[in-house]
């Protein structure tokens, strides 16, 4: 009986924040982010699933007014030029590092049991 409870709680919970969701990336997105008014379609579909999960934050939270730098924003474009790099490369020095999973053992023959 409880876990019916919670699931439907949990269930009105995930409809609200579905809803939510949808009528704040459509348009209320822009008082929290200013430049998120002209992001793309796939921009918003990326932030809807944080949103229905938290929408009782961003429904009685009051956005706070900023202006994003130009400074952070030359920050965060290069992380994000570089981070890839360095992940890709940490990647590629794993598997140069990496060693056999068997044991050397001169004395099997893999042929013999074909």
């Amino acid at each position: 009986m409880a876990a019916e409870v919670f699931i439907a709680i949990l269930a009105v919970y995930g409809l609200a924040g579905l809803l939510f969701a949808i009528v704040f990336v459509t348009i209320g997105i822009q008082r929290f982010d200013p430049v998120a008014e002209h992001a793309p379609v796939s921009f918003r579909l990326m932030v809807l699933p944080g949103v229905a999960a938290l929408w009782p934050l961003l429904l009685w939270g009051r956005p706070s007014p900023f202006v994003v730098c130009p400074v952070l924003r030359r920050t965060h474009f290069r992380i994000w030029v570089v981070l890839p790099l360095l992940l890709f490369a940490l990647f590629i020095a794993g598997l140069l590092a990496r060693r056999s999973a068997t044991p050397p053992n001169p004395q099997l023959h893999w042929e013999q049991y074909r």
